[in-house]
């Protein structure tokens, strides 16, 4: 007999045509009285102990988008912060590949439009109450007042104090619009009144005895909608008279006129039929004389229910049952609708000023309702015409927001059933709060939060709340935590110090660590010979090939096998292995094998 003491190693690297074993995985009743394990219910004695060994998932050193918010030390502390606010709200999700860092979920008492911070919104002070049964406070300004409805009254206020003008009817109030010169009202049955800007008492304008919805002021013209129908009076301001011939008169007798909106050419005229809404468009003549038919120019999606129509810096505003959108017209006048502002909320009232447009946010949560604000100048989506926004200001009130005006910068809102609000000049809100979306780092894998911290300036103070997984915000510090998740979210909140100094914040940073389940490995030496001695110590013969053939075939697929460990079963797959020869086969139906040890490792998956 001739004794083989030289090792050799061969290392299978080569693919085979088809699988040599195949079917279900099985285990051994032998494992572990008899043997040491067994693979698919293959067994296997062990030249050694098995080994266990685990490998991390790690993150890359260097993260070339954000390597100012991942820590220099790839061992150290994870960061995510935000430093600007100004393109608003209405994000999910705050870190996502396509997120945009200056955006974040809510907010509310918190004017997030200065680059950079974050500062506390003015207080709003109750102008005027209005009766309990005013369902109509429509707000309008001309150019030392603002006017508002409280019922069947017009009130005249300059923001220091207020005035109800007379010679009105006594139906109440169903449209309002400012000519810039005069402020038209329309009455349930009374016709359509004009008040002079700066005066004190109301006459009659168009004395037909109609209940006008719409009363609406464009490219010089006035249109007045009663039911389906739609007029262009041009009776002079200096005297009476009466409604002309209709405009049009739409066929669907259920049709309602919600609005009218000037264009950069066009006029455009909003109405509803049940779920279904257009948007109209017409074009003074070129003789200035009359106006076009109006034709369709935009439809929104069934269901979604037109409300209001604004038109501001050559765009077109769209208030709907489910929030705002911005559209705009192209060469023939037709619209180009922009995805949805969606704010869960009819939004039925808009005003612009400078850059911004504030549009009604009707009972924003359980104690507030007020406006929010819609910045022109940012467009977070250009493809789709969706511009930042974010909540603004807030009454501590529940009502439906019909009206805003804007007096030289002072926002005015009414609330129907309490009254009109306007922005202090001297006071701010107590607090103010923003969520910032939910933040992953850009991967699923747990992570484990240690801390938050918010830096601002100004006297108050600043808190950090914390909602791991989609649960209930809880206060967190700087340091000291250990938060366990994948989502996290934080809640950021502003408190003045009851001076009505504002405070400003300028970031907020989360610290966090991954915390990835790593990779386990069980290496196993298994011993691969023509005979075995077992546990019980029995002699038992081996197939050398088609052993090495069955862990070949189990390495090639990669499909799952069962590890039966002493009395303990794993699923995983064999990713490598080798065979170190020792001797060679003396049986001599074995003639040209070898004897020897195939290192195999073992990755668990469960």
């Amino acid at each position: 007999m001739t004794i083989h003491d030289t090792e050799f190693t061969f290392t299978f690297t080569g693919l085979f045509g088809s699988p040599f074993f195949t079917g279900a995985s099985s285990v051994s009743a032998d494992v572990p009285d008899k043997w040491h394990i067994a693979l698919d219910g293959h067994t296997f004695m062990l030249d050694e102990p098995p080994l266990w060994r685990t490998i991390p998932t790690m993150r890359a050193q260097q993260d070339d988008r954000e390597a100012a918010e991942l820590s220099l030390n790839p061992e150290g502390l994870w960061r995510r912060s935000q430093s600007s606010w100004e393109l608003g709200a209405g994000q999910v999700m705050y870190d996502d590949e396509n997120s945009q860092r200056q955006r974040f979920r809510t907010s509310k008492g918190l004017d997030v439009w200065t680059p950079g911070q974050v500062a506390l919104l003015p207080a709003t002070t109750l102008l005027d109450a209005v009766s309990p049964s005013a369902s109509y406070v429509q707000v309008e300004t001309t150019d030392a007042h603002l006017w508002w409805c409280d019922g069947a009254t017009v009130v005249r206020s300059d923001l220091a104090s207020q005035l109800d003008i007379t010679g009105t009817p006594p139906g109440a109030i169903t449209a309002m619009v400012s000519t810039g010169s005069h402020v038209l009202v329309g009455y349930t049955g009374g016709g359509i009144y004009k008040i002079a800007a700066g005066a004190s008492s109301a006459s009659p304008w168009l004395t037909d005895a109609i209940t006008p919805s719409v009363v609406g002021w464009a490219k010089g013209r006035v249109i007045v909608a009663v039911g389906n129908t739609i007029y262009n009076p041009v009776t002079a301001f200096t005297t009476s008279g009466t409604l002309p011939i209709p405009l049009l008169q739409h066929p669907d007798t259920s049709f309602r006129w919600v609005g009218v909106a000037e264009g950069t050419s066009w006029i455009f005229m909003g109405g509803v039929s049940g779920d279904k809404s257009s948007i109209y468009r017409t074009v003074v003549r070129p003789d200035g004389t009359s106006l076009d038919v109006p034709t369709v120019c935009g439809r929104l999606p069934d269901g979604e229910v037109l409300t209001a129509v604004h038109g501001y810096l050559g765009v077109l505003l769209l208030g709907t049952t489910l929030g705002v959108r911005v559209a705009t017209p192209n060469g023939n006048g037709d619209l180009v609708i922009g995805s949805l502002m969606e704010i869960g909320r009819r939004v039925e009232s808009m005003a612009g000023w400078g850059t911004f447009v504030y549009f009604g946010w009707s009972n924003y949560d359980t104690t507030s309702t007020g406006v929010g604000r819609i910045d022109l100048s940012n467009l977070t989506d250009e493809d789709n015409l969706v511009p930042a926004y974010a909540s603004d200001l807030m009454a501590t009130a529940q009502g439906s927001v019909l009206g805003i005006g804007v007096l030289h910068g002072t926002v005015v809102f009414g609330v129907n059933g309490v009254g009109a609000y306007r922005a202090s000049d001297t006071e701010l809100v107590l607090s103010g709060t923003y969520d910032t979306g939910i933040i992953r780092y850009g991967i699923t894998e747990e992570k484990v939060v240690t801390g938050a911290r918010a830096s601002f300036t100004g006297p108050g103070t600043t808190g950090v709340a914390l909602a791991v997984g989609g649960g209930e915000f809880a206060s967190v510090g700087a340091t000291g935590m250990q938060e366990r998740g994948i989502n996290y979210e934080m809640r950021v909140t502003l408190n003045q110090d009851g001076s009505h100094t504002n405070v400003t914040l300028e970031s907020v940073t989360l610290f966090s660590y991954p915390a990835p389940q790593g990779t386990k490995f069980i290496d196993l030496p298994l011993l691969i010979a023509e005979k075995v001695l077992t546990l019980n110590s029995i002699v038992e013969r081996m197939d050398i090939k088609d052993t090495l053939d069955f862990i070949n075939d189990r390495w090639l697929t990669k499909v799952l096998v069962t590890l039966q460990l002493g009395s303990t079963n794993f699923q995983g797959t064999i990713e490598q292995y080798q065979f170190k020869a020792t001797n060679e086969c003396e049986d001599e139906d074995q003639r040209g094998q070898w004897n020897g040890t195939a290192p195999v490792s073992f990755k668990v998956v469960s």
